[in-house]
């Protein structure tokens, strides 16, 4: 594995850049941070609460002739990339050459386009662009780059909370009909380990559950694998591909997130609860009409 210094932003791709803003401004409690102005298109950095030195970047295309030529357009989940900030890219690169070389078959070695470092815009670093999985299959990547961090997170400057009541952000999971494959891709490369795995019988319940930690922060990964073809994950899959289902957030109070929702006539889907190690949780999902293809989750704690 190659050492990570940072996970850096979440970036997000939208249609209408205003109403989204002020959705996770005024509903999630998010304060905008720094404007983007990047090749092909537009955007600003949202700061997230409890989750410091991690953004979320909400992006529009400019509509230029570059960004038409960019995959931005006509991109069907809105989750777009992770950005991980690392010490030292060159390195990083000729680890995961190396270890691609490895693990793929023999017959589709010599298939292999070896990944390279492109300068980066802003001339402050290089980067590089790889997509989870040994079968090149996911609707994300990973921009994984090195240099002056991209976002420069505007710390929170007090712990009033504001909107759903937000504590921090817990993780983000795809969708994938491989998760063997898939975590042992994230073990190999990222250094994550595997710290939860919940395989019900597919008569009861549509999907597994694989959650992947990362080691130096308590980030999470997780993997949802549809168990039958009439699944709603499988149905996600169909349309979005192998993209990222939802992102994460603890809460204070689920109580709170259901009455808030209200108020901005967001509907509130999935509520339920059940006991775990720490105690009692709660959980629920909301799908913003402002958001295609993504799925928002909260859940809460009542500590034993």
């Amino acid at each position: 594995m190659f050492e990570i210094n940072r996970i850096d932003h979440i970036g997000l791709i939208v249609d209408e850049f205003e109403p989204v803003v002020k959705l996770f401004e005024l509903l999630l409690g998010f304060r905008v941070g720094s404007p983007l102005v990047r090749s092909g298109y537009i955007g600003v950095d949202m700061e997230i609460p409890g989750t410091k030195g991690i953004s979320i970047e909400i992006l529009k295309s400019d509509k230029s002739p570059i960004s038409k030529k960019s995959s931005l357009i006509n991109k069907k989940a809105a989750i777009h990339h992770v950005g991980l900030h690392i010490k030292n890219l060159p390195l990083a690169i000729n680890f995961v050459n190396e270890l691609y070389m490895e693990a793929l078959e023999d017959e589709r070695s010599d298939q292999f386009v070896p990944f390279e470092a492109k300068l980066r815009s802003d001339s402050e670093g290089q980067f590089f662009h790889i997509a989870p999985g040994w079968k090149y299959d996911s609707d994300f990547y990973y921009e994984i780059f090195d240099g002056a961090s991209l976002h420069l997170p505007n710390y929170f400057l007090d712990n009033v909370a504001r909107g759903i009541g937000i504590k921090k952000l817990n993780a983000w999971a795809h969708v994938s009909n491989d998760d063997v494959s898939l975590s042992d891709w994230y073990e190999r490369l990222f250094g994550l380990e595997t710290v939860y795995y919940w395989n019900p019988s597919p008569v009861d319940y549509g999907f597994s559950v694989r959650t992947l930690k990362f080691l130096e922060n308590e980030m999470n990964v997780e993997i949802l694998k549809p168990l039958k073809a009439d699944s709603y994950m499988q149905k996600f899959l169909d349309e979005f591909g192998c993209s990222v289902h939802h992102i994460s957030f603890e809460v204070e109070n689920i109580d709170s997130v259901s009455q808030i929702c209200d108020q901005f006539r967001i509907e509130v889907l999935g509520l339920h609860s059940g006991v775990g190690e720490k105690g009692k949780w709660h959980e629920c999902f909301i799908a913003p009409p402002q958001i295609r293809g993504l799925l928002i989750h909260f859940f809460s704690w009542e500590i034993q």
